[in-house]
């Protein structure tokens, strides 16, 4: 547009201006830098610059060469000064090593003079100063040292062979001595003996002549026992009493068989009548089984009508079942319609609950809304205020733009004025008066536009801020016309919602009525399980009795007879077995008389042979009392000779030692002389080897030294450090020319760069001014070209941009306003979501997700382990019982000595049959007897000596099945109401249970009895404990031994 051209005219001319000002300035900048102006033209300048470019490169060559040649100079000194020092340091290193060998030499002469002194060894010649002499002297050095050895080896030969004799006479001297002392002891040891031997006969000759009153005594005792031995044997015949033993015997034989006879007789008839009472009692347990079926029926007839469709004569249980299978599923179906009825009710609430909820924030909002609207606009409608407040600041604006362009108008036409006196407009012509009124009331008018530009821009500011809140406010506005349209919406929603929750209340009840019925007729089936159970387990039971008993009427014999009293054949096995009990205990007297008498008489004659042994060794003493007395005179005369040779010894004693110690003291004293002489003699050698050694390493040291030639070295040395010196001193000069050429050269250098500096810079000044003209003609087009733009066209132009402004101002203001009821929003829903019902709630989620996760797969777990567990259960259980009968069947089998009874068992029955494996399982214990592959109960069908045998030998097993770290086996009175077979079997089966088990360190029998047989009668116990009272009153325990 031609605004927009004006505008760029405008910008361009202002932008020409400011280049031509920097011109200006650049220009006065390098005028001043240079030094000397080059007054030809720009070509000459730039050749002037090319020729002094190729100059300069020479120089820089040159520059370059002479500092490389400087620093390879430099370099070579630095290295001949490196060997000046490495050569200064080998000459010093070598002086060194010439002043040590000096030394060494005068160290040398003076302990070789020193070990002649010593030796007395002559010397004619210095050998500091004679070195070749050296060899001579150390030669005879060595033969002196050597003559020295040889003899101080003669003197130790002399005194080993001097005390080698010495020695020999010591040791015959000790031979003598050693003799006398040995024979000393000899002697005294065998008269020590004689002594001894002496004294031993001498008591057995007093001990025979006081044994003839001994002798005596014994032939008295002799013929009293042979005499009480006779007495006895007339008394008591033993053969009679042998033969009234065998007769004893022989009758208790006869009583046996008897007994064994009818305890046959008996045994068939107990089994006939054995199976005759289990007819019986099948009978009777069928009659009542009949009778708990019909009680069941009777007690459950109106169940079975509520419960069945049709009659059932058997399998209760299973239709039972079935009908609760279809109950369950009636009640899941009406249950599932429950829940989803709940469901939806709960969904309704849900719902309604967030629908009141959210009814009372919209209206809370459309409220505050208002109230905002209401504060913007107060009585007046929105869009009324907006377009008042748009059309107060159009009219500000066009006052603005007014007011800042007429200042530019007003100059303009006070320089047309000034330049032509006649009116710009109409052209009409003004006198000079006129023209500086007009010219002084522009100015005066031009002086009073900034502080109503100010006023207006404060003006426009005001109104444009009401606009912009006004805008602001637009999606407010809108916000409350929705809400007043949504509002009514959600109220109605919120009807509907309450409608079908009332709906399905009333459906949930409904369904609930539904569902009592099933329920309870589940309820009453689940009740009757356990009763149906035992119904069809008794007909059960019924069918099997009858068979058990039709099976048993087969096993009677067709000539059975029931004539014989079993009670008088009892009666008669008792008075036998009576009879055969006083038989046994007048044998077991007779055997224990017999054996009394036979003991005594034994034991007679076995103190008659021992008095008749001792008289016989008293004689046997007395024969010899003639032989000990012609000893006694030999040992005295033996004792006295050997008293005699030892005191001849004991003389001789003292003058041995006396020699021995002299002869010793002085082989002492002289070993010790010669000793101490050889040894002097060995530290003076020593100190002369010692010397000698010192002396050889000095010799060796001068010798390298001499191999070395150090004289001859230091003199080489000390020329090439003259000549290296001189290598050095020649290169410094080198250095020292050629560094001055160079500073030379770098100094022509430097003046040639500001030489070429300055070249430059007229070269830029050239430039620049070149610039400027250009400038200058562009800067006066554009002064011609703004001169022709029209500037009301560039007004009309201005205002439409203007409008276009204020539509964007007014598109900012409502995005503004609907961003601030956004962040309203936003802030809203934070307030809301800081709450503590909504705080951490993805956290609280997670958290109950897991736990609810983990809940779950815990009770599945536990569900496996718990099947595992029950399963493991069941087979223990069945290991263990199975243990447990096997056991009480062999205990039984071992003790029990009847045959109305194979063996004993416990049974275990499940009480609840419908037991699954996840299911806790309970059992019945029952003891069970069976004969002939028969079980029947045993309560109520055995004696009390049966029932308290099985009672011992249950507890028996049990406490070997699970007692077996913990073996204390105690039992009470275990012989009551068990005959005489059965206790003696019940000792046997203790006594292998005892033997079994003796090496178990942990196994311990305790028995409370009062029964002394059974006591007695078990094995292997020697002692037992007996309580009784005292005369207090009191219990006492006492140890009794088994007699």
């Amino acid at each position: 547009s031609y605004d927009l051209e004006y505008q760029k005219a405008c910008f361009f001319s202002n932008l020409m201006q400011c280049r031509q000002k920097n011109c200006q300035e650049h220009i006065r900048a390098l005028s001043s830098n240079i030094k000397v102006p080059f007054e030809g033209s720009r070509e000459e300048l730039e050749q002037e610059i090319s020729d002094f470019g190729q100059k300069m490169l020479e120089k820089r060559q040159r520059r370059n060469v002479l500092d490389k040649k400087v620093n390879d100079l430099k370099q070579e000194e630095k290295t001949f000064q490196k060997r000046f020092t490495d050569l200064d340091k080998r000459r010093i290193l070598l002086m060194q090593q010439r002043q040590k060998e000096q030394e060494c030499i005068s160290k040398r002469a003076e302990q070789l003079k020193e070990l002649c002194q010593n030796l007395g060894i002559t010397l004619t010649e210095d050998l500091e100063f004679q070195p070749e002499s050296v060899p001579v002297v150390l030669e005879r050095i060595e033969n002196s040292l050597m003559n020295k050895e040889c003899s101080i080896a003669e003197s130790i030969a002399q005194n080993d062979k001097e005390d080698s004799e010495r020695q020999r006479e010591i040791d015959i001297q000790r031979v003598e001595l050693t003799k006398v002392e040995e024979g000393i002891v000899t002697h005294e040891k065998q008269k020590n003996q004689n002594e001894k031997e002496l004294e031993s006969i001498m008591k057995e000759i007093a001990e025979i002549e006081s044994s003839a009153r001994r002798i005596k005594i014994l032939s008295d005792n002799i013929d009293r026992l042979i005499k009480m031995m006779d007495e006895m044997n007339g008394k008591c015949n033993q053969e009679t009493m042998r033969t009234d033993i065998a007769e004893n015997k022989a009758r208790i034989g006869k009583l046996q068989e008897q007994f064994r006879e009818l305890d046959e007789r008996l045994t068939k008839l107990n089994m006939m009548s054995k199976l005759m009472a289990e007819i019986t009692l099948k009978q009777k347990e069928l009659e009542k089984k009949e009778q708990d079926v019909r009680r069941v029926k009777g007690k459950h007839a109106d169940n079975f009508k509520k419960l069945l469709s049709r009659p059932v004569e058997s399998n209760y249980r299973r239709a039972i079942q079935l009908c609760g299978d279809k109950l369950r599923d009636t009640i899941k179906e009406l249950n599932a319609k429950s829940n989803k009825l709940q469901l939806e009710q709960q969904s309704c609430e849900i719902k309604r609950k967030n629908l009141k909820s959210e009814l009372l924030k919209l209206e809370k909002e459309l409220e505050e809304s208002k109230e905002k609207v209401y504060e913007a606009c107060h009585a007046a409608s929105y869009e009324d205020t907006l377009a008042k407040s748009k059309a107060t600041m159009a009219k500000y604006q066009s006052e603005h733009g007014a007011l800042l362009s007429a200042e530019a108008m007003y100059k303009r036409y006070i320089e047309k004025v000034t330049e032509e006196p006649c009116c710009p407009l109409c052209h009409k012509d003004m006198t000079e008066n006129e023209a500086s009124d007009i010219t002084m009331e522009l100015s005066d008018e031009i002086n009073r536009l900034p502080e109503n530009i100010k006023r207006t821009e404060k003006l426009l500011k005001a109104e444009q801020k009401k606009y912009e809140n006004l805008l602001h406010i637009k999606s407010v506005v809108e916000t409350v016309s929705k809400l007043e349209g949504d509002i009514p919406k959600k109220k109605k929603e919120l009807a509907c919602i309450e409608e079908k929750l009332a709906k399905c209340v009333e459906e949930s009840e409904s369904q609930q009525l539904l569902l009592a019925e099933p329920t309870t007729a589940l309820e009453l089936a689940d009740s009757m399980m356990g009763d149906v159970s035992l119904l069809d387990e008794a007909m059960k039971e019924i069918t099997r009795l009858k068979n058990d008993v039709a099976q048993l009427n087969t096993k009677l014999p067709e000539d059975f007879e029931s004539d014989a009293n079993i009670e008088d054949l009892q009666m008669l096995k008792t008075s036998i077995s009576e009879e055969l009990d006083a038989e046994r205990h007048t044998l077991e007297e007779k055997q224990a008389n017999l054996e009394k008498i036979v003991n005594a008489l034994n034991k007679m004659q076995e103190q008659k042979n021992a008095y008749q042994d001792e008289r016989i060794k008293l004689q046997e003493g007395q024969q010899s009392l003639v032989q000990l007395q012609e000893r006694q005179t030999e040992l005295k005369n033996l004792i006295e000779s050997k008293t005699a040779e030892i005191k001849i010894l004991k003389t001789k004693l003292p003058t041995l030692k006396q020699k021995l110690s002299s002869l010793l003291a002085e082989k002492n004293r002289l070993l010790d002389a010669s000793r101490k002489r050889v040894a002097k003699m060995q530290t003076e050698l020593n100190a002369f080897k010692k010397m000698d050694h010192e002396i050889q390493r000095l010799n060796t040291e001068v010798l390298e030294f001499q191999l070395l030639n150090l004289a001859t070295e230091i003199d080489e040395l000390k020329e090439s450090i003259k000549k290296c010196k001189a290598d050095v001193e020649a290169k410094a000069e080198e250095i020292c020319k050629t560094s001055n050429e160079l500073e030379v050269i770098k100094t022509v250098c430097l003046q040639q760069e500001t030489l070429e500096r300055d070249l430059k810079d007229n070269r830029e000044l050239k430039k620049l001014q070149e610039k400027k003209k250009d400038i200058d003609t562009r800067v006066e087009a554009l002064a011609k070209q703004l001169g022709k733009m029209d500037f009301p066209k560039l007004s009309q132009e201005k205002n439409a941009l203007i409008k276009q402004r204020e539509k964007g101002t007014e598109r900012k203001g409502e995005l503004l306003g609907k961003i601030g009821e956004v962040k309203s929003q936003v802030k809203k829903l934070e307030c809301e979501i800081n709450e503590s019902k909504f705080k951490n709630s993805h956290e609280n989620y997670r958290r109950a997700y897991y736990e609810v996760d983990t809940s779950r797969q815990l009770i599945k777990d536990l569900g496996e382990s718990k099947i595992s567990l029950e399963w493991s259960l069941m087979k223990f259980h069945a290991e263990k019982m199975e243990h447990i009968n096997r056991l009480i069947r062999e205990y039984w089998r071992l003790i029990y000595r009847g045959n109305d009874i194979d063996y004993i068992q416990i049974q275990a029955d499940e009480v609840d049959m419908n037991a699954n494996a996840d299911r806790r399982r309970n059992y019945k214990y029952r003891v069970v007897q069976s004969k002939n592959s028969s079980e029947i109960d045993m309560r109520g069908r055995c004696s009390a000596g049966q029932r308290v045998l099985a009672s011992l030998i249950i507890r028996m097993a049990l406490a070997e099945t699970f007692s077996s770290n913990c073996g204390v086996l105690a039992l009470d009175e275990p012989t009551t109401n068990l005959d005489r077979n059965n206790i003696l079997s019940l000792c046997e089966a203790l006594n292998r249970i005892v033997d079994e088990r003796r090496m178990q360190s942990n196994f311990m029998l305790i028995i409370i009895t009062h029964d002394d047989d059974f006591i007695s009668t078990l094995g292997k116990i020697t002692t037992y404990h007996r309580v009784f009272r005292n005369d207090e009153c009191k219990s006492v325990i006492r140890k009794v031994k088994v007699s």
